[in-house]
């Protein structure tokens, strides 16, 4: 949605609410350039699923510290 589609939904809705949903990169991580070693990589194209469960296994350890990082602080 541009900014130009929404300037005219207050007027017949009264009122809009937007939600934006935080990117991954919202805080810096010095290993997102790091090399994948090569034994992981040769697993990655011969173990069936590897891959899938990697970036499961990434997802598992850093989400949850993720969204404590970006809530804000009511005081």
């Amino acid at each position: 949605m541009t900014t130009r589609d929404h300037e005219g939904a207050p007027a017949v809705a009264g009122s809009t609410t937007v939600f934006q949903c935080s990117a991954q990169w919202a805080t810096p991580n010095p290993n997102y350039l790091r090399d994948v070693s090569d034994e992981t990589q040769l697993l990655m194209e011969q173990v069936p699923f590897y891959e899938q469960w990697y970036r499961l296994r990434l997802l598992w350890i850093y989400q949850d510290k993720l969204h404590a990082t970006l809530q804000i602080d009511p005081d």
